[in-house]
């Protein structure tokens, strides 16, 4: 795909860096999760 002007270039580096920080948001939420599973499980074994 050709860039036709520094607008665009500069739409294109914004719309990148939003995909990153979904894909960070949603690691963290998954990891959060599943933490979070784990300690709920361990907790209803200790009881």
């Amino acid at each position: 795909m050709k860039i036709l002007n520094r607008k665009d270039a500069m739409n294109r580096r914004l719309y990148q860096r939003l995909i990153i920080v979904e894909t960070a948001i949603y690691r963290v939420s998954y990891l959060n999760r599943s933490i979070l599973g784990v300690l709920l499980q361990q907790s209803a074994a200790l009881e």
